[in-house]
């Protein structure tokens, strides 16, 4: 990526890029064969979702423990199919031409509220999606566990927009309690008290639903729960 790409106007602190299809290909490549040749794989796991099943490929140790903390009953180590793949690695200097400023790159037109690519030199941070090869990349030079938390969730993030091309169904962050035959939902960033309100509601006489990742789906003029650690429903 250098600069004498096109900008098109300077919004929220973030320069706008707009990209043909091609360029597009050519970046997410570019990225991918990088990681394969310089970064080690963790390891492949997959998430049944009940929507879709997700494959994903981590190239950082503390990007995977952070994964088994954060959805331990939800990960599967084989799957006979899977739709979509998210890959997760640590960011170096030289992966991309990093700048010192936030870039959005958008599909050339395109849909225009959704970039395909987001690269934050300040954070180096750069998060995207290949629509060619339906893949979604993920990567950040923070990996501390605390760090990761604050992101809020970068497995929420990345599950949620790609749930979203399902229009009935949204992957939601949040924790869910229920009395006579009533859900709540109780949804917050990471480390705000979500799985400690819902222990404090089951001591009230309220019943367990999910903690933390769950899917709403619009069925029949009703919303329904998907919990994605146990693939339950209610």
């Amino acid at each position: 990526m250098r600069q004498e790409t096109s900008a098109i106007n300077n919004t929220e602190s973030a320069l706008l890029f707009k990209w043909d299809s091609g360029r597009i290909s050519k970046f997410f490549n570019a990225i991918k064969a990088r990681i394969e040749v310089t970064r080690h794989r963790e390891a492949v796991k997959y998430i049944d979702m009940h929507a879709m099943v997700v494959r994903i490929i981590v190239y950082d140790e503390a990007l995977l423990s952070h994964l088994y903390k954060q959805l331990t009953f939800s990960l599967k180590d084989h799957s006979n199919s899977y739709d979509t793949t998210i890959i997760l690695w640590r960011t170096a200097k030289d992966d991309i031409d990093w700048t010192d400023d936030r870039r959005l790159i958008m599909q050339e037109n395109g849909d225009t509220s959704m970039p395909i690519a987001v690269v934050d030199g300040v954070e180096g941070r750069l998060s995207g999606y290949d629509a060619t090869t339906d893949t979604y990349f993920y990567g950040t030079s923070r990996t501390l566990s605390e760090d990761l938390v604050q992101e809020g969730h970068i497995f929420f993030k990345q599950f949620y927009h790609a749930l979203l091309r399902k229009t009935e169904s949204a992957f939601v962050h949040g924790a869910c309690v229920g009395v006579n035959g009533k859900g709540a939902l109780l949804c917050a960033r990471g480390n705000r008290g979500k799985s400690t309100l819902a222990v404090l509601s089951l001591l009230e006489g309220f019943e367990y639903v999910s903690d933390d990742y769950l899917v709403i789906e619009k069925k029949n003029g009703r919303l329904k729960k998907y919990d994605v650690a146990f693939g339950s429903i209610n």
